[in-house]
């Protein structure tokens, strides 16, 4: 049968009179419907259309459900036209249909409106928007209650679409008429349609409505009617707060005067009409709090006021202090039956409710400015743990845990370990005194709850303790003994799993926070609710339980009685093979946590036992990786398990030698670190290390320099203690090492370890300086300049490991092929500079001229090698040859190589410079103007490194160069403060000085000097950040505009078929973000959230993606820190976001731009994520769109969800 004649049967079937025919066959027209891959013809479609209309008027209810499921369904299958129509139909049936029946009609519009697709957006707007507003000026009240409701979701879903400047005096006029009806429910909908009309209103308008609805409310003489005024504008603030910013200084007095409590009368029959009042007017607050964090800021004395004052209103009870503490049962049982009457009578909680969550928005919008407060904060919330109703008092929970993670976010003691040092990411150092103050206070009143017979009570409690476990462990630690007892009645509720996870967690957090007196005291208590955890059946509880054991034999290495209680239940866990995923991990993790700090009180034969699981755990992937950590944590703990040439050892590493062999970096990496950590503690059998030595080569190559650092590091020590590799292996290894050495690409650490392993060979492995030395040298043709310099080290290396006869021999051959052809000459120089860097050769005669010699040649590379080398000959004997280039410096055509030298000597010997000065310093800033790039930064540098050797006599002349002379001297000069910076100088004063001076090149039109000036500033304030705090505001002040676009600064090169235009302040713009997040980092107590989250917004729509990623990473801290500031401006922050995701879709598929289209997504959102992580964003319709379309999107869902995974639990510290 056809498509055709199969749906035309099942219209037939669908007006039969059995409504279970009825029933079925509209099901069978929505499923034929949906599959259909072809379009079906329009007059077929009006007809199911049709059917499924005249099936909501159906007698049976089941049919017409199922004809709203199936309307609901297929709006997205069928074609636009028919989508109007079946809208107007509903909107006749709404008004002239059955009054039974309104429902109905309203649910399937409201239906229609979720799931109608977006391109169908104009014409579900343009149809229903005068259906619904012709249905509100009727005189059924129940069809405007209808209609309104379904505005308001019709205004949410298409926002985006019916915003603009289009005039909305009609829809506004309408739905603020139905503010005076005498229905309750048409009002409360009004007021929910208001405020999702504020969203598509133009800024007059929306201005108009405000005003009038302010108006309203200081005429209006009924407290219903001024409840109902308020309700609109706590609509308004919810969605668009934020533009609301200029009403404050007049809103919020209104809304202050309606929410004293004075002369309510709590036999007042509108009592709860006040309550509820009241609670609208502080939810309209907070709302302001969160929406407009910045201008809140010249009215938070009096919200603290008043919400202090309110956070106790509760007329209906005197609390009796003396009472509470004779009644055992007092306080948080006070929710029992006898009482729950007079609770549902009492309306007054929702008074203090609203007032603890106006405290809550301060917190988390505002923390910077709590410091005033902070005392009386603490004092309140604790006094009001005492709290009678008990969602009220989780809320004080909460309110007091944000509190606390508002105010330490770091550690204290170490940031304030320096009086100089400036804390990262920690408020003020009177806030922390001030809380762990309060500490012994907190305790007493959270005593009192945890004893409630209230689990939700006691839930809130042991969250609450868990969050101060995080901030405070140590003074927690100290006042442990006060809730033992209550911490074990936790532990010992079998029935409540959420309440035990909680408990643990805290207890993990203590432990791990190090030991302490108490712990030494109470561990006996804890053991056996530990050991009973580690058993317990659900798996959570288990796994917690296993890294609370870990914790605390780590805390308590030396109690003999810990590690015997818990290791066999630890051990048995790690036995079992048919658990759950997290408790092997946790067992693992334990298991190692243990061995690494407390084997000496464990069997020898229950340790190797441990080991054979964790090898054999190896061979599974999912575990492999935790038990690479494992066995690198064993490794590098302070206990010496007795398994030196054991099975375990040999076998453990087979498997990790298996492991090389896989594709994946992370796997490798891991590998190779653990066996280093197993080499350098175990003895292991020869066939081992022969074994592994095999397996080295294939790393030591440039492809990989993390992996080539850890395989030469392994080389060494393998050498060093077995001493002996088979010729074989050594050969492969050798000739990998000697073309590793050539690579241009091999620096740091990796150029490090090669030139270790090469002096290892010698030492330890007997071969002969002359043949290493002769495979270093062979094979140099094209190989770069760098490759020279990395051969020259590790020849040093060889040469200096033993003290030969053939050093000297060795010399006087190099100094022979200076006279050679142009890589002789490159390769000899600067194996010259490295020997001479280590050892004074000073005794050999005329080097330093043969080196002087070659600044002649016509090759570059030849010269700049013959400078490098002629600078670290210096460096081995200063007085000899320092001189001697400071004479060279009256041939011009030398100059740039002898900056070079003297670079490298500085950069060694910059402490020995002083004596020096009064030479080095003229021919620096004589240079400092050069037209050559390369020579003003030679110049730079070595400023920046002498800084630190005598300030008072540089600081002078580095302040007067920086505001006068040319533009390149002066940003010569200023890019010297950033070498400064770096060095980590001790002279933080001096250094202040220079930042007044620094300021003034803002004002400089030269693109490069103000560039230089926040590079400079940016090093400074990274590295020592105590020299600007003083100038924070000022450097903002003009750094701000330098995040700008700037026309001036774009310039269009033609070259002829196209056009290329160049940014000359994009380079601005990326440095400007980079000082602001460092700033951000190192100083953010001085940073104002809600200025920069504006800029943030502009660089968010940067046309560079360079400054977008930067811009993601200030906004993912700024979270952190300012979360009140992020979520004021979350719309306008999601505009660019998903402007620019949309734009890196479309080049997701283009070859040349899927790499970076990649990193730009991923960048994106990373800083998404951790929006959504740490801040309530989710009450943002634009950002819950925002994170609807990215999960709808494959490509970005996939994106997205590696990101999430990123945030995984770590096991091992």
């Amino acid at each position: 049968m056809s498509l055709r004649s199969k749906l035309e049967q099942l219209i037939r079937d669908a007006k039969d009179y059995d409504p279970d025919k009825r029933f079925m066959a509209a099901n069978d027209l929505c499923t034929e419907l949906l599959k259909s891959q072809d379009e079906i013809d329009a007059n077929l479609e009006k007809q199911i259309c049709a059917i499924f209309l005249t099936q909501l008027d159906d007698t049976s209810i089941e049919v017409q459900g199922n004809a709203v499921r199936c309307i609901k369904r297929t709006v997205g299958k069928i074609q636009e036209s028919q989508v109007s129509d079946v809208i107007e139909k509903l909107g006749v049936c709404l008004v002239q249909g059955k009054v039974e029946f309104r429902d109905i009609y309203s649910t399937c519009l409201k239906g229609l409106i979720s799931d109608v697709p977006d391109s169908y957006s104009r014409t579900v707007t343009s149809t229903m928007l005068p259906m619904l507003m012709n249905c509100i000026k009727l005189n059924d009240p129940q069809v405007k209650e209808e209609a309104t409701d379904i505005l308001t979701e019709l205004l949410r879903r298409f926002s985006a679409q019916l915003y603009g400047s289009n005039d909305r005096s009609d829809l506004i006029n309408a739905v603020s008429a139905l503010l005076n009806s005498d229905r309750p429910s048409i009002r409360k909908k009004a007021t929910q349609c208001i405020g999702a009309a504020a969203v598509i209103l133009p800024q007059s308008q929306l201005q108009n409505l405000v005003g009038w609805l302010m108006q309203s409310i200081t005429r209006a003489h009924d407290r219903k009617d001024v409840y109902t005024f308020i309700q609109a504008i706590s609509a308004i603030s919810r969605t668009v707060g934020y533009k609301l910013n200029n009403f404050l200084k007049d809103l919020l007095p209104l809304l202050f005067q309606f929410c004293s409590t004075r002369g309510l009368s709590i036999d007042s029959p509108e009592i709860d009409m006040q309550h509820e009042l009241i609670e609208i007017c502080l939810a309209s607050i907070e709302s302001f709090i969160r929406k407009c964090p910045r201008e809140i800021v010249d009215h938070i004395e009096n919200i603290f006021g008043l919400v202090f004052d309110l956070i106790s209103y509760d007329p209906n009870y005197s609390y009796n202090e003396d009472q509470m503490e004779e009644d055992e049962d007092w306080g948080s049982d006070f929710e029992d039956e006898e009482f729950s009457d007079a609770a549902g009578d009492d309306s007054s909680w929702k008074v203090r409710r609203a007032a603890v969550h106006v405290l809550e928005a301060i917190i988390k919008s505002r923390p910077e400015v709590l410091s005033p407060y902070y005392s009386r904060l603490v004092e309140k919330l604790v006094d009001r743990f005492k709290e009678r109703e008990e969602n009220v008092k989780l809320d004080i929970f909460k309110a007091f845990s944000s509190l606390i993670k508002s105010i330490l976010v770091g550690d204290v003691e170490a940031a304030h370990s320096d009086d100089l040092a400036l804390p990262t990411l920690v408020r003020t150092r009177s806030s922390a005194v001030v809380l762990n103050d309060e500490v012994p206070m907190i305790i007493q009143g959270v005593l009192k709850e945890l004893s409630s017979k209230n689990s939700r009570t006691r839930q809130g409690v042991t969250t609450f303790l868990m969050d101060m476990s995080l901030s405070l462990p140590a003074k927690l630690n100290e006042n442990l003994g006060l809730i033992l007892n209550e911490i074990t009645k936790n532990l010992e509720d079998i029935n409540n799993s959420n309440l035990r996870m909680d408990t643990l967690i805290m207890l993990k957090r203590l432990f791990r926070s190090g030991a302490s007196e108490n712990l030494q005291d109470i561990f006996g208590v804890l053991l056996p609710h530990i050991q009973k955890a580690i058993s317990d059946e659900y798996f959570k509880i288990a796994a917690e339980g296993l890294r609370v054991a870990g914790s605390m034999v780590k805390a308590l290495p030396g109690v003999a009685q810990v590690v015997r209680s818990l290791y066999p239940l630890v051990l048995n866990r790690l036995t079992m093979t048919d658990i759950d995923q997290e408790v092997k991990q946790a067992s693992i993790y334990s298991a190692a946590i243990i061995l690494s700090v407390s084997a000496s009180s464990i069997d020898t034969r229950d340790v190797r036992r441990t080991l054979e699981l964790i090898n054999d755990r190896l061979k599974n992937e999912v575990t492999r990786m935790n038990c690479l950590k494992a066995w690198t944590k064993i490794s590098l703990g302070q206990a010496d398990l007795p398994i030196h040439d054991t099975p375990e050892i040999t076998s453990g590493l087979e498997e990790m030698r298996t492991l090389l062999k896989k594709s994946s970096r992370a796997l490798k990496l891991s590998t190779l670190e653990t066996i280093l950590a197993i080499v350098k503690k175990y003895h292991i059998k020869s066939d081992t290390v022969e074994e592994l030595a095999t397996e080295l080569p294939v790393f030591i190559n440039d492809s990989d320099l993390h992996l080539a650092q850890n395989a030469l590091e392994i080389l060494s020590v393998l050498l060093e203690k077995y001493h002996r590799i088979s010729r074989h292996t050594m050969d492969a290894i050798l000739a990998n090492m000697n073309t590793l050495s050539k690579s241009s690409l091999v620096q740091g650490g990796a150029l490090a370890k090669l030139c270790q392993a090469y002096s290892s060979l010698v030492k330890d492995a007997g071969i002969g300086q002359r043949e290493l030395c002769a495979s270093l040298q062979a094979n140099m043709q094209d190989v770069h300049r760098h490759g020279y310099e990395s051969t020259a080290q590790c020849i040093a290396s060889v040469c200096l490991a033993q003290q030969t006869d053939y050093l000297n021999g060795f010399l006087e051959e190099c100094v022979k092929k200076l006279g050679g052809n142009n890589s002789q000459k490159q390769l000899s120089a600067l194996c010259i500079g490295e020997i001479g860097k280590h050892i004074d050769l000073s005794g050999k005669r005329q080097i330093d001229q043969a080196l002087i010699a070659l600044f002649d040649t016509p090759d570059e590379d030849t010269k700049i090698c013959a400078s490098v080398a002629l600078g670290k000959l210096a460096v081995g004997n200063l007085t000899n040859y320092l001189p001697h280039i400071f004479a060279q410096f009256h041939v011009e055509a030398h100059r740039y190589l002898l900056l070079i030298a003297l670079k490298e000597v500085i950069s060694h010997h910059f402490d020995r410079m002083v004596p020096y000065l009064d030479t080095i310093l003229p021919l620096l800033f004589d240079h400092s103007d050069s037209s050559e790039e390369s020579v003003r930064s030679l110049v730079a540098e070595c400023l920046g490194k002498l800084f630190s050797v005598s300030p008072d006599r540089i600081c002078p002349q580095i302040e007067h160069r920086i505001t006068t002379g040319n533009n390149l001297s002066r940003a010569t000069i200023v890019n010297s403060i950033k070498f400064a910076a770096t060095s980590k100088i001790s002279a933080v004063s001096a250094l202040e000085g220079i930042i007044q001076a620094l300021m003034t090149c803002f004002s400089n039109p030269d693109v490069n000097l103000r560039r230089s000036c926040m590079l400079s500033l940016n090093a400074v304030a990274y590295n020592v950040p105590q020299a600007i705090k003083h100038n924070v505001n000022a450097i903002l002040d003009q750094v701000y505009p330098e995040t700008v676009v700037k026309q001036e600064l774009i310039k269009k090169v033609d070259l002829g078929p196209f056009t290329h235009i160049v940014d000359d302040g994009l380079p601005l713009r990326k440095a400007a973000y980079g000082l602001l997040e460092t700033l951000l980092d190192t100083v953010p107590e001085k940073v104002e959230p809600n200025t920069l989250v504006e800029h943030l917004i502009v660089g968010l729509d940067d046309p560079s993606e360079e400054v977008q990623m930067l811009c993601h990473q200030v906004l993912s801290k700024l979270s952190t820190w300012g979360g009140g500031a992020v979520l004021g401006a979350l719309d306008a922050i999601v505009l660019p976001l998903r402007k620019n995701v949309e734009k890196q879709l479309k080049l997701i598929n283009n070859k040349q731009e899927v790499e970076r289209a990649t990193d730009v997504l991923r960048s994106c959102f990373r800083c998404v994520d951790t929006i959504t992580h740490h801040l309530e964003a989710d009450s943002n319709m634009n950002f819950r769109e925002f994170i609807t379309y990215i999960s709808s999107v494959g490509d970005l869902s996939s994106i997205m969800q590696a990101i999430k995974s990123q945030r995984e639990t770590l096991y091992f510290a």
